[in-house]
């Protein structure tokens, strides 16, 4: 379910929320263009930050098939409507973090709210290695199959490694991620780098990666259960030199 979906440059990926924004926020769709090989690549703005060093504003997102100096659009090319938003400027993809930071162009107007939510607490709910969450949660995402996610339930950050694979079948590991489940279609190409947002507080709580899978215990027996992957919004934002 990773959110970085590669596409024919003249073929947009079908997704829900491709319309223009401006000012733009966050929980949107963007492409961002390899001039090299002339393929787009596209996920979900997550919400917006500003570099530590510079001030300069841009965008949260998900790290894998971006790199720095990829252009970004908004609606992605191919969508009437689109223009160019700005660069990547940052991409970190280690064992503690995959991200990227989209940095903006200075005339793109952007603001803090999230598109479904709006304003959210923009402080860091941090949950330490081992410990469990049963609070509800948002995942703020637009993706063509499913939408926006509130019934979601994150279980913690387990003290391990996990694996969890991107939408081309690639296998990718975090350690100590945090780990969300729901009942519903919850994660599609498209939606990685959308933000996750604990239900009451509406604080922020970390970066969506991907889809991966671990055993549960039932009456009936061993059963898979689906799980989604995020990258801490803390680890996301050192990794990247960024503040809210």
């Amino acid at each position: 379910t990773d959110a970085i979906q590669t596409i024919d440059i003249d073929k947009p990926w079908e997704m829900s929320d491709i319309q223009p924004y401006d000012p733009l926020e966050g929980g949107i769709a963007f492409g961002a263009l390899d001039e090299d090989t002339k393929v787009q690549v596209m996920g979900t703005l997550g919400i917006l930050v500003y570099d530590g060093s510079s001030g300069q504003k841009g965008f949260i997102t998900y790290g894998a098939g971006l790199k720095a100096g990829m252009k970004a659009f908004q609606p992605p090319l191919g969508v009437e409507g689109c223009r160019r938003i700005g660069v990547i400027s940052c991409v970190k993809t280690t064992q503690e973090c995959h991200c990227a930071f989209v940095c903006l162009d200075e005339a793109i107007a952007a603001v803090e709210t999230i598109a479904e939510i709006g304003v959210v607490d923009r402080t860091v709910h941090s949950l330490t290695p081992g410990q469990e969450c049963a609070a509800p949660m948002m995942v703020v995402k637009r993706g063509f199959k499913t939408r926006f996610t509130t019934q979601a339930r994150c279980v913690g950050r387990p003290q391990s490694t996990l694996s969890y694979q991107d939408v081309h079948g690639n296998e990718h590991t975090l350690k100590e991620p945090l780990v969300v489940v729901s009942p519903n279609v919850f994660g599609a190409a498209g939606d990685s780098g959308a933000v996750l947002v604990e239900a009451t507080s509406k604080q922020l709580l970390g970066i969506l990666n991907g889809q991966g899978a671990a055993e549960q215990d039932t009456r009936q027996g061993t059963r898979v259960l689906p799980i989604w992957v995020f990258t801490p919004m803390s680890q996301a934002l050192h990794a990247l030199g960024c503040r809210l």
